[in-house]
């Protein structure tokens, strides 16, 4: 069977949706006088707080000078510290702040919660449920299919 019809309309319901997506970042980002690429480093800055500016720049497929900057920009904002390494003092990691910490579960709630879950409530529950294991398989699928 030729499911051409069929990708096609798949993935313009992707993009709408990550527009979709995207547009409520923005605005939310905006609500925290963050800029998109702050929104979205505090909500990926990992739990360990271990993490050097290079190894963020590379998480983040980003210049090392230009996620300096970017770390500096949320220094000034009280979200994110520098620290030096205790074993190296040539090493500089980055750690999220405790206001930092309070903004991500904000914006996470706003972003994830809030949004996607008050959509969801117009759905029944079994479509719900049906939905999520359909999403996981295809992206799983297609996680396979991009290593070949």
């Amino acid at each position: 069977m030729d499911f051409k019809k069929e990708a096609n309309s798949i993935v313009s319901s992707i993009r709408k949706i990550n527009s979709i997506i995207h547009k409520n970042h923005h605005r939310i980002a905006k609500e925290h006088n963050l800029t998109l690429e702050q929104f979205h480093l505090l909500i990926h800055m990992p739990n360990d707080n271990n993490l050097t500016v290079g190894q963020i720049a590379n998480r983040f497929n980003k210049a090392q000078n230009t996620m300096s900057e970017k770390v500096t920009r949320m220094e000034a904002k009280g979200l994110l510290k520098r620290i030096n390494d205790k074993n190296d003092r040539r090493i500089c990691r980055v750690i999220v702040t405790k206001k930092g910490k309070e903004l991500i579960e904000k914006i996470k709630y706003k972003a994830n919660n809030e949004f996607i879950q008050n959509a969801l409530t117009e759905m029944d529950e079994g479509k719900v449920n049906e939905l999520m294991k359909n999403l996981e398989k295809f992206s799983k699928i297609i996680d396979e299919k991009r290593e070949v």
